[in-house]
């Protein structure tokens, strides 16, 4: 395996003649494998007689409008078209690939991979609703032309899509992908990895896995590396495992670690709800709250219980009492049986002035007019449960 390099290298066109050779190595973009220097290229090698291609791919993916608009060309070449795929045909490289009618090898040890666009927006809904749009365009154009190449239907094409489809050269010859296999091997693009990570794909194969570990760590001679030997040991695995078995063990233990941290979180919540419960209902035992408020206590202690604690465990219980200040359910002066309202203004009065002051009808605020009550709580205890 090659080491990384910093610039991929562009496409290379070589004229012999009556046929040229023409090579996509590397990421297709606007800097490298560009359709707009091939075109151009293209057009040369028809006005000098050029009647045959062979082409030569080796690419992790890149543009589908560069490798569309290179598969167009292609297509409207009038000569024989013939093409090897090197270790790693992928994504938009498989629309190239599928340019070359007249036989299409790939060597024994290459990947052949398709999976769904991926699409980039920046925006409001709109700019939203235009990327979608230009989403299922792009997806069907890709599927129109593996299902011309392959003979397989759109759905199966589809589906293999959606899923993101690896094949080794035996899968995609019996796919239609490609029409034979050559016994040489062939090395693997220089940037698989940057493009692997920037196009986020997925279920890629254990070997193209060790390879894409292997290039980061020869550019990377600082970076530590671990004793394989060591973990299988730790992971209760035979000594011999494959690397695909040390994969499947590893998905495992993410499953079971994702299981039990659903089921603790799901434990706590539980037990908060439970304690919640407890904690309102003895004060409806004890006539604090009326049996109405509950349901409402309920739910502010489960998402506070610190707060509401402090609120219940500040009313008193019920007594009967004459005299009493009529019940406070507004910001208005209130009226006692002695007639002095305007010296009992309770405009200004936070929740520790009704716990000290008029228990009872902090109790009936509760009741009568939540909203207010809540208020009060909220001002009295700025940073619980936060």
């Amino acid at each position: 395996m090659s080491k990384l390099s910093s610039k991929p290298a562009p496409f290379r066109v070589t004229n012999l003649g009556t046929f040229a050779e023409i090579q996509f190595i590397g990421e297709i973009n606007w800097w490298a494998n560009d359709s707009a220097n091939f075109t151009r290229q293209l057009a040369e090698l028809r006005a000098a007689g050029v009647t045959e291609l062979k082409g030569y791919i080796n690419t992790p993916g890149g543009s589908l409008f560069d490798a569309n608009e290179i598969y167009n060309q292609l297509v409207a070449f009038p000569g024989r078209k013939t093409c090897v795929l090197g270790a790693l045909v992928a994504s938009a490289g498989t629309t190239i690939a599928c340019a070359f009618s007249d036989g299409i090898e790939m060597a024994a040890n290459g990947q052949y991979m398709i999976h769904n666009p991926c699409v980039y927006v920046d925006g409001d809904d709109k700019a939203l609703n235009a990327a979608l749009q230009m989403y299922a365009n792009v997806r069907a154009s890709a599927i129109a032309i593996y299902v011309k190449r392959t003979g397989l239907t759109p759905e199966e094409v589809g589906t293999m899509m959606d899923v993101t489809t690896w094949m080794t050269a035996e899968v995609a010859k019996a796919k239609g992908f490609v029409t034979g296999i050559v016994g040489e091997d062939s090395e693997l693009p220089d940037d698989i990895t940057e493009v692997f990570n920037h196009y986020k794909v997925k279920n890629v194969p254990a070997v193209l896995n060790q390879a894409v570990l292997a290039s980061q760590v020869s550019t990377q001679p600082n970076r530590s590396t671990m004793n394989k030997t060591t973990v299988i040991a730790t992971m209760g695995l035979a000594a011999d495992a494959s690397d695909a078995q040390v994969e499947t063990a590893i998905a495992h233990m993410k499953l079971a670690k994702d299981k039990a941290e659903a089921d603790l979180v799901e434990e706590r919540q539980k037990v908060g709800k439970e304690r919640a419960e407890l904690l309102v209902r003895n004060a409806v035992a004890q006539k604090k709250i009326g049996a109405g408020q509950e349901a409402g206590f309920i739910k502010m202690a489960t998402a506070d219980y610190d707060t509401v604690k402090a609120t219940l465990d500040a009313l008193p219980a019920p007594t009967l009492a004459s005299g009493q200040v009529q019940a406070d359910t507004t910001n208005a002066a209130p009226t006692n049986t002695a007639g002095t309202g305007a010296a009992d203004d309770r405009t200004a009065w936070a929740l520790k002035d009704y716990v000290e002051k008029a228990p009872d009808d902090l109790k009936m605020m509760a009741e009568k007019d939540p909203a207010k009550y809540r208020t009060l709580v909220s001002n009295a205890y700025p940073t619980r449960g936060k």
